[in-house]
């Protein structure tokens, strides 16, 4: 899965110190390009009539929109949350919050949890994802 995505500040109240920097809360509208790529192999092994392999592969790509959220109660730690939902095939979101420390102006580093629901079909094949996937995410961030 590969996003492509863009945001622009709606809103920003306050100012960090220096050398990190950045707003003590602010909201963001956030837009982007979802590319879902799936591929798939099944072996079914028989003991009578001979193994039979199926293969099949689809990609998805449609955009999303929502809001991302930030709250930064001192210079280096930042609480951020956001959400965003499509029409990709059917309706499907993703909902995400994480911790942010920020050592310097550029590099930050987060965990958090997050979900996203796909509901995607293909008319064009027989593929087809109803899914929800959730777990932890760790990331490193840099801004530019």
């Amino acid at each position: 899965m590969t996003e492509i995505e863009g945001s622009y500040q709606l809103y920003k109240t306050g100012s960090q110190d220096d050398p990190v920097g950045g707003p003590k809360f602010a909201v963001d509208v956030v837009g982007g390009v979802r590319i879902v790529h799936l591929s798939t192999d099944l072996e079914v092994r028989r003991v009578i009539f001979p193994d039979e392999i199926r293969d099949a592969s689809a990609t998805y790509v449609h955009g999303y929109i929502g809001n991302r959220f930030i709250a930064a109660p001192s210079k280096y730690v930042a609480l951020i949350g956001r959400y965003n939902v499509s029409l990709a095939s059917d309706f499907s979101w993703f909902l995400n919050g994480s911790v942010e420390i920020r050592p310097w102006e550029h590099v930050a580093f987060g965990a958090g949890l997050q979900v996203l629901d796909l509901s995607l079909e293909n008319d064009s094949s027989d593929a087809a994802l109803d899914a929800r996937l959730f777990g932890p995410v760790l990331y490193l961030k840099f801004h530019f």
